[in-house]
């Protein structure tokens, strides 16, 4: 038995027990390691368990050495972690920020977007997101055309791919970065998972950049989260004259700090973090 067999079969007992995050850790820190638990009580899931999984899968708990760090801090934190792609290492990075926004942006959204995106990831800052339409994705292209990291933060199982026309892009996202997950294979995207999803997307970074989204957006999720874990926000203003920016000029004037160039997000951190500036 490997440990991708056993986390999963582990997580759908939980599951299917009502087990948890809490306890789950709790669970696994009593046994030591995934595979140090008593098999006996999730024989039944093991045995309906396929032989094999893509060979670039992993399972990693929050009792692994390369579990992000900052994640393990917060008040809710996954017990295991799905990934597809490379190792999780450069999410323990010094410095990490999430590029989020609306799913249908502006023109105005898109530049923005791409231009601050472009400059993070020209400093190798590794850039984190949801692996939506809209923002997200543009922030994971930046990524992977100047050659910064890059991980998406899914809202349903590995195997499937939402939306589905990123499938190319996910991909890319595999070869550079990572796809990571705490929703088992075969889990289909609802609307419940995307705010579990955006919890983990802002307790792995140290700060939440938020370029474009409207009031209905649920992209103030994640800023929410981010400020909970004491989190750096920050948000692009634009016009007054249009709904695409309501929300970063809300966070604005609730206390995200405004940012017009790289600069002004470097300038924040750099004191902290002058190897990676």
């Amino acid at each position: 038995m490997d440990t991708l067999h056993m986390a999963v079969a582990f997580t759908q007992f939980c599951q299917k027990q009502k087990i948890s995050h809490k306890e789950r850790v709790h669970l696994l820190e009593k046994a030591g390691s995934l595979l140090a638990l008593d098999p006996s009580p999730y024989e039944k899931e093991l045995q309906a368990l396929p032989r094999h999984y893509p060979s670039n899968w992993k399972a990693v708990s929050i009792l692994d050495q390369e579990y992000p760090k900052r994640l393990a801090r917060i008040s809710r934190p996954p017990a295991i972690l799905f990934t597809s792609g490379g190792t999780l290492a450069f999410l323990n990075a010094p410095f990490v920020i999430a590029v989020i926004g609306s799913r249908r942006p502006s023109s105005y959204g898109i530049e923005v977007t791409k231009r601050l995106a472009r400059e993070i990831a020209l400093h190798k800052i590794p850039i984190i997101s949801g692996g939506a339409r809209g923002i997200d994705a543009l922030a994971h292209l930046a990524a992977l055309s100047y050659g910064a990291p890059t991980a998406a933060v899914l809202g349903c199982g590995l195997d499937i791919c939402y939306p589905p026309e990123h499938k190319a892009l996910f991909q890319r996202i595999e070869q550079q970065g990572l796809l990571l997950t705490e929703f088992l294979p075969g889990t289909a995207p609802r609307r419940n998972h995307f705010p579990a999803r955006n919890r983990i997307l802002a307790g792995l970074c140290d700060a939440v950049l938020v370029t474009e989204a409207s009031q209905s957006s649920g992209t103030l999720i994640t800023a929410g989260y981010a400020a909970d874990y004491s989190r750096e926000v920050f948000a692009v203003p634009g016009s007054i004259l249009t709904k695409h920016s309501q929300s970063c000029h809300d966070l604005i004037r609730d206390g995200a700090c405004l940012v017009e160039s790289i600069d002004d997000i470097l300038n924040v951190f750099s004191s902290e973090h002058e190897d990676c500036f």
